[in-house]
């Protein structure tokens, strides 16, 4: 997950991450034999018996810590000094932070982050209203 906050993911991303995941709990957790049969576990039970978010809400979660370590850097730190130079690619342009902010419904985000604590408990309840 190394970088992974600053990861922008498709659908197509998100089905990877979340189908490889999942292959590697059922190798984990392994078959299940019922009578004379085996069979393998549904994901209900793979999430039941992990008991950990998945890959997607950890994703989230870092993205936010991330944005909120952004905000609160001087203006000439590397990451907000530097503005990315060239064209947009063809097409609908990438989700970006703000879009996942406003669809997790939180409001006046800059002087949330300026606080470190009120960030805190900003990606605390994103955790809880995604799943984490």
């Amino acid at each position: 997950m190394h970088g992974s906050e600053t990861w922008t993911l498709t659908k197509r991303n998100r089905r990877v991450l979340l189908v490889s995941g999942r292959k590697v709990l059922r190798k984990i957790f392994e078959v299940v034999k019922e009578g004379h049969r085996w069979r393998i576990r549904s994901n209900d039970e793979l999430k039941e018996l992990y008991g950990e978010p998945d890959i997607l809400c950890a994703i989230k979660k870092s993205s936010l810590r991330w944005l909120g370590h952004v905000e609160r850097m001087e203006p000439c730190r590397l990451p907000k000094g530097s503005a990315p130079e060239g064209k947009r690619k063809r097409g609908r342009p990438r989700r970006r932070w703000l879009d996942h902010l406003r669809g997790m419904g939180i409001r006046n985000w800059r002087s949330l982050a300026g606080d470190r604590e009120a960030w805190e408990r900003v990606v605390a309840e994103a955790q809880v209203l995604q799943g984490l």
